[in-house]
């Protein structure tokens, strides 16, 4: 199982930048926030979850492919 990435989504410029760089891979994202998982490409999906705290985020896909959206989130200033 792939390890998570806890990202911090509170504010509406965090989430289109992290729906941004999601739409952009073929990596599957997966946000997990308590018992609940959601599609991490989904808008309206993110805005069901409770963003005030950290999310986890399953990256799957290829290493590479999965590298690079890690640096993306990092880039972006979207990692706790």
């Amino acid at each position: 199982m792939p390890m998570p990435v806890k990202l911090n989504l509170s504010n509406k410029d965090n989430i289109k930048r992290f729906i941004n760089i999601n739409m952009n891979t073929n990596c599957e994202i997966d946000v997990v926030n308590g018992r609940i998982s959601i599609d991490g490409k989904s808008i309206v999906g993110l805005m069901s979850l409770d963003l005030m705290k950290p999310v986890d985020v399953f990256i799957i896909g290829d290493s590479d492919e999965i590298n690079e959206v890690k640096s993306l989130y990092e880039k972006n200033n979207l990692t706790c």
